[in-house]
C-alpha cells in the first residue's frame, strides 16, 4: 500500500503538469483569436495571401548516414517522424536520434525557425506541428515551412494550429501532403507590429510550457526509478 501510494502521487503530479500544458495551449489559442480573429472568416480584414507566396517549403528526401546524437553542436539533425515524439520535442525540436557533421548532396535541410509537419502516411492524422530550434535534414515523411519576411514564426506556428492536416492530404491508399496541397491555402497577413505583440505573448507562454515539459520528463524518469526500486524491495 505504501509503494502504491508513492507511485500514485508521482502519477498525479504528471497528470497535473499535462493539464497545465493543455491550459497554456488553450490560452495561447485564445490570445491568437482575440488579436487576429478567425483566420478563415478574417473579421479584422487583414490582407489575405497564399501560403506559397509568404513562405518557403522544404520537402524531405533521403537522409545521409549519421551517428547517434548526443548533444553535438553544429552540423544538422537527421530528422525522422518518430523524432517528433521524443521527450523535449513537444513544441520545438532540438534533438534527434541521429546527427551529421556535414550535409550530403541531395539532402533537404530546413532552417532553424521552420515549422515541421508529417507529410506521408498515418502520421498526417496525428496533426503534429513542431518548430525547428536548429537546422535539420528531413526524411521523405516530413515537410517544413519557413516564414518569409512578412510573417513571424510565432504567428505562422499558431496559424498552423488551426489547420487540420488530414483534410488536406490526398485520398490515395497512402495519404500524402505536397507543396501543391499547402501552397493555395489563404493566410491573413497582419501588420508586423501586431505580430510582434503576439510574439511577446507566445514567447512567455512557450517558456512556461518548455519548463513544464522539462519537469515532466524528469518526473517520468523519477517515476520509472521509483517503480524499479519498489519491485526490488528498496523503497
Amino acid at each position: 500500500k505504501r509503494i502504491a501510494a508513492i507511485l500514485d502521487k508521482a502519477d498525479e503530479i504528471r497528470k497535473k503538469r499535462a493539464e497545465a500544458i493543455k491550459l497554456t495551449e488553450e490560452l495561447l489559442r485564445s490570445a491568437f483569436l482575440e488579436m487576429f480573429g478567425d483566420p478563415v472568416t478574417n473579421p479584422k480584414g487583414w490582407e489575405m495571401r497564399k501560403l506559397g507566396e509568404v513562405c518557403v517549403f522544404f520537402a524531405g528526401n533521403s537522409l545521409p548516414g549519421g551517428v547517434p546524437y548526443s548533444g553535438q553542436t553544429g552540423g544538422v539533425l537527421l530528422l525522422k517522424v518518430g523524432d517528433m515524439n521524443t521527450p523535449g520535442n513537444e513544441v520545438g525540436i532540438s534533438a534527434a536520434r541521429e546527427w551529421s557533421g556535414e550535409t550530403a548532396r541531395g539532402a533537404i535541410v530546413a532552417p532553424k525557425g521552420a515549422v515541421v509537419i508529417p507529410k506521408r502516411g498515418g502520421a498526417i492524422g496525428t496533426n503534429k506541428k513542431r518548430v525547428l530550434l536548429r537546422p535539420a535534414a528531413l526524411d521523405p515523411n516530413l515537410m517544413a515551412i519557413a516564414p518569409g519576411k512578412t510573417l513571424s514564426l510565432e504567428y505562422l506556428r499558431q496559424w498552423f494550429e488551426g489547420v487540420d492536416l488530414s483534410t488536406l492530404s490526398s485520398g490515395s491508399a497512402v495519404p500524402q501532403l505536397n507543396k501543391k496541397d499547402l501552397d493555395p491555402l489563404l493566410i491573413p497577413v497582419p501588420p508586423k507590429g501586431v505580430q510582434e505583440e503576439f510574439c511577446r505573448i507566445y514567447t512567455l507562454l512557450a517558456a512556461r510550457t518548455e519548463h513544464t515539459n522539462a519537469a515532466d520528463a524528469l518526473a517520468l524518469q523519477l517515476q520509472s526509478t521509483l517503480t524499479q526500486r519498489a519491485f526490488a524491495g528498496r523503497l
